[in-house]
């Protein structure tokens, strides 16, 4: 049952952590790129960012704005499939050494979809390697495709995983449908998590990650990390946003979620 993996810690402060993460579905076609582009110049120290549904011609805004105030150049991957509604990871390029970048194309099952988008780093200031992935899984099944998409997924990723001997970290909007009330979920998410090979950090507040009111009270963002990751301390928190599910032309349809990590 899904309580058995679920994996939370005390949250302590920040100031103990020197890895912070952002996850955040910025609603590729339903945002305007300078208003999400002015939400990601007000964060501060974000040291990685993982985003979905970026449409190809925003990655060098969506860029800069991450840089804006870090005293600090940050570059960015860009997904190759997906269409309009690519994912793209940015990192902090003074701290991070790129070692190596893929796409998991066979998990982009249909060739419809997005490939879960992989980058190897090295952290240059605890001198460990570590993999950074963004996922969008399917929504919904294609006609003359693949049946249960989400779930095959689900269940390639959960393999992939198991094979990593490096930390991982991976975040996105996993369309898990996780109903806050009844903890009711597709079970995409039960072959994600099965055998513990990854980890949701459970966020101590649970608020709804999307706008869409006809997913009810649900989380479809997540972080997750392996087993390596673990050692981090992990924690995770959904953003809340005064504008959240306002200004619907030029906000994104999802909260954002941030993780906080001791890299040791």
């Amino acid at each position: 049952m899904l309580y058995f993996f679920l994996f939370s810690y005390a949250i302590a402060s920040v100031a103990q952590h020197n890895l912070t993460v952002l996850s955040w579905n910025v609603e590729s076609g339903g945002n305007d790129s300078s208003y999400v582009a002015q939400r990601l110049r007000d964060l501060e120290g974000i040291d990685l960012l993982g985003l979905s549904e970026v449409r190809e011609n925003e990655q060098n805004t969506f860029t800069s704005a991450a840089a804006f105030g870090e005293n600090a150049s940050y570059n960015s991957v860009l997904g190759q499939t997906g269409g309009g509604d690519r994912l793209l990871i940015i990192y902090n390029d003074d701290r991070f050494d790129l070692l190596d970048q893929n796409e998991l194309d066979n998990i982009n099952i249909d060739g419809t979809v997005r490939s879960p988008l992989v980058v190897h780093i090295r952290d240059n200031h605890a001198q460990k390697e570590f993999l950074f992935m963004v996922n969008h899984l399917a929504r919904n099944d294609r006609n003359g495709g693949t049946p249960n998409r989400r779930q095959v997924q689900a269940q390639m990723l959960n393999q992939w995983v198991a094979n990593q001997t490096l930390p991982v970290i991976a975040v996105g909007d996993y369309n898990f449908d996780f109903e806050i009330d009844s903890s009711t979920h597709d079970p995409a998410m039960d072959l994600l998590l099965e055998n513990q090979h990854f980890f949701w950090v459970y966020p101590q507040l649970l608020v709804r990650t999307n706008c869409n009111f006809n997913f009810d009270d649900a989380i479809l963002d997540f972080f997750f990390v392996n087993r390596q990751g673990l050692k981090w301390s992990p924690e995770s928190e959904i953003m809340i946003h005064y504008e959240d599910c306002l200004i619907p032309n030029a906000n994104s349809d999802h909260r954002a979620i941030i993780g906080y990590l001791s890299v040791k």
